[in-house]
């Protein structure tokens, strides 16, 4: 932050996963620097409650940023529901208890899927800092197959098991695998 601040360069931080950092590893928030640069956090409220259609935006600036205009939100292309503004205020001012019991839930869930990957041939996987996506290496399973964009639709086809390809984010290779749902499910898959 620091170097883009010294250049005077703008930054819009999506800070959609603020919430979701396993300890020790800590929480970075763009919004709460102190910098000559402008730091904008964008994140939705309720997003730790995984539900989209009750999702919240939440924009996070200095006043001045805002006054000037920075920030254009037409690309929020709808008001959220009422019920979704009333459960973003309870979120953002009620108990946050809740919070570290589904952090928990998450770093058990993180800890089996490395578990389990381990032992599939070809894989290789650090162990993620915060969300709840493992991303490893598929690269060793690639040998017949050009990408981890056919890797993932050769899983999808033959094991009903969807996962995203890495080349998307970036990391030919790779491909995102989602721990966002029940153990029940996990185990399933």
């Amino acid at each position: 932050m620091e170097i883009l601040s010294a250049r005077g360069i703008f930054v819009i931080s999506d800070e959609c996963y603020l919430r979701f950092v396993y300890p020790p590893h800590e929480v970075f928030s763009a919004a709460v620097c102190q910098l000559s640069c402008a730091a904008v956090s964008v994140s939705p409220v309720l997003f730790q409650d995984l539900r989209d259609d009750w999702m919240a935006p939440r924009i996070c600036a200095g006043a001045a940023r805002m006054d000037q205009g920075v920030l254009n939100v037409q690309d929020i292309q709808q008001q959220p529901k009422p019920i979704a503004q009333y459960a973003a205020a309870e979120a953002l001012n009620g108990p946050q208890d809740s919070v570290a019991t589904m952090l928990a839930e998450y770093q058990a869930r993180r800890a089996w899927m490395l578990d389990a990957l381990k032992d599939v041939p070809g894989f290789t996987c650090n162990e993620p800092e915060g969300a709840f996506y493992v991303f490893p290496k598929v690269a060793g399973c690639l040998k017949k197959l050009k990408s981890s964009a056919e890797f993932a639709e050769k899983l999808l086809e033959e094991e009903q098991t969807v996962v995203t390809d890495g080349a998307g984010f970036g990391s030919e290779g790779y491909v995102r695998i989602s721990y966002a749902t029940s153990m029940a499910q996990l185990r399933k898959a």
